[in-house]
């Protein structure tokens, strides 16, 4: 069965500068649950010299089968050496064995997409791979035309007919090989094949360090250890990060570069493979930027996402307890009318009081001995007092140093979005003088998935919020991740409601007032 579906091996020797010989091995077998995929694995051997002699004894015998070189593996030229007898043994002539050590590899998927396209070509990307799948389904057709990617983007040039989309899915070098382009030569090799340039018209990856559950090689894995060694999950996320900025700079040299500089698309990159088909290998190769160079670009990376401490998760929980209560104006508004009645029936009940005593006794009560009447009544009146206390501000000074004592005992207002939230929900400035002014959180900021605070409060119709961030300073016209302003965020996702109600009740319901009067504030 595995000769079946090996379609093509081939081999090619690669040597360094400084004369470290290696073998790049390509294998492309078809793919079992699609017809139209291939898959590629490429492997990296590094050739090392070894010296073995035949000799009468066991031992001598075991050393020398241990020492062959593996099936295929190339053999220098014999050399020999006299070597004296000895009364036990007699040695044949030493022989110099080319050992292959595998020291890395690369492995991806071909998808055909044809010169009149691929009627399965969304369906066998779905067969073979999940990766396969998202770059095909978010920049191809049905039929394999790039017809979704954005406009903007160079890659919408590459036509059906220039040939396949070839995805890398994995590379992995072995720590101590690191640092001499290995990996970027092992895909140039493959690319630069005759057969391969002219079927493949696209490279596509998604180019993150790989986790320690994915890495193959047990010295990598070691090494990813030691490098965790230590670190809290926030430190592990930036060591994540570090990794792949490096590994992106590595591919950019080549020509590799994402899709878009937004958070669909700087996951995906691309690369056309144009100079593969006009070019030699060579004059390829000296157009890659050299990694000094590399270090000037600006490499798109997505957002990074914090990994919440117990101590952020406990000023998240804090922050939620000052979310306002659902309509707390509203009866906050009836118990003080309720209260300004009960007061005025005190003021009665006490006048009263001393009309009648005066009357009918004479004598006038004191102020004490009339607050004793009413005194059921006042506490009545008192009890209404927390009630009403819950319009406004909860932000005491005792919830304010709570969230001192949460940050310095390392809770991150930026990791958790604490603008974003508070632009979300409360309604006073003196939560966002907090943030703002104390601690100097910006006004400008992405949250997780590319909005600024000011988007945030329009979206979740927070007029007070809009009102007391544009008083702050907010930029009115800045646009979020996806180019958006805050006002066209707004109307978006009024839209969509609008679509949702007229699709369920047969007709759009409209903004709200809240709507509207954000609207006026923003176009102000």
């Amino acid at each position: 069965l595995t000769q079946k579906l090996t379609m093509v091996k081939s081999r090619i020797p690669w040597s360094t500068s400084t004369g470290e010989q290696f073998t790049f091995e390509y294998e492309i077998t078809r793919n079992r649950s699609a017809s139209s995929v291939k898959n590629v694995r490429g492997t990296i051997y590094h050739l090392t010299s070894s010296s073995s002699s035949s000799s009468s004894s066991g031992n001598a015998a075991s050393e020398d089968n241990a020492a062959r070189p593996r099936d295929g593996a190339a053999t220098a030229a014999n050399s020999t050496e006299e070597t004296p007898t000895t009364a036990t043994a007699t040695r044949s002539p030493t022989k110099k064995l080319k050992r292959e050590q595998e020291v890395g590899y690369f492995t991806g998927y071909e998808l055909r997409r044809g010169a009149n396209g691929n009627k399965n070509f969304h369906n066998h990307a779905d067969a073979a791979s999940s990766e396969l799948q998202d770059f095909a389904c978010s920049l191809f057709d049905h039929r394999g035309e790039l017809s979704r990617a954005p406009r903007s983007c160079g890659i919408r040039s590459i036509l059906h007919m220039d040939g396949s989309m070839f995805l890398i899915e994995m590379m992995e070098i072995k720590p101590q090989f690191r640092g001499r382009d290995l990996g970027i030569r092992l895909l140039h090799q493959y690319l630069s094949q005759p057969d391969v340039a002219r079927r493949v018209g696209l490279v596509v990856m998604f180019p993150w360090a790989l986790a320690l559950s994915f890495l193959e090689y047990a010295e990598s894995k070691e090494y990813l250890r030691r490098e965790r060694e230590g670190k809290n999950e926030n430190q592990e996320v930036d060591l994540a990060r570090n990794n792949t900025l490096k590994l992106r700079r590595q591919y950019s040299r080549m020509g590799f570069q994402a899709v878009d500089n937004t958070p669909d698309w700087v996951d995906k990159w691309w690369m056309s493979m144009k100079k593969y088909k006009t070019m030699k290998p060579d004059d390829i190769e000296r157009e890659w930027l050299s990694k000094e160079e590399a270090l000037g670009l600006d490499i798109p990376m997505p957002a990074r996402k914090h990994v919440c401490s117990t101590h952020d998760t406990a000023l998240k929980e804090l922050f939620q307890s000052l979310k306002p209560d659902p309509y707390a104006d509203q009866i906050a508004d009836r118990v003080d009318g309720l209260r300004r009645e009960m007061e005025g029936l005190r003021d009665m009940v006490q006048n009263l009081t001393r009309t009648m005593v005066a009357e009918y006794t004479g004598t006038q009560l004191s102020n004490n001995e009339v607050a004793s009447v009413s005194a059921p009544i006042d506490e009545l009146i008192s009890m209404t007092g927390g009630v009403a206390s819950s319009r406004g501000s909860k932000l005491t000074g005792e919830k304010k140093a709570e969230i001192q004592q949460l940050v310095d005992q390392g809770a991150d207002l930026r990791g958790i979005n604490a603008l974003h939230l508070a632009a979300s929900m409360y309604k006073t400035n003196d939560l966002f003088d907090l943030l703002i002014d104390t601690h100097e959180m910006n006004m400008e900021q992405f949250d997780d998935i590319g909005r600024r605070p000011l988007h945030v409060a329009a979206c979740c119709s927070n007029i007070d919020a809009v009102r007391i961030l544009l008083a702050k300073g907010a930029e009115k016209n800045g646009k979020n991740a996806e180019g958006q302003t805050a006002l066209e965020e707004m109307n978006g996702s009024q839209g969509r409601m609008d679509d949702f109600t007229r699709a369920m009740l047969g007709g759009a319901m409209g903004g709200g007032e809240a709507f509207y009067k954000i609207r006026a504030l923003l176009l102000g």
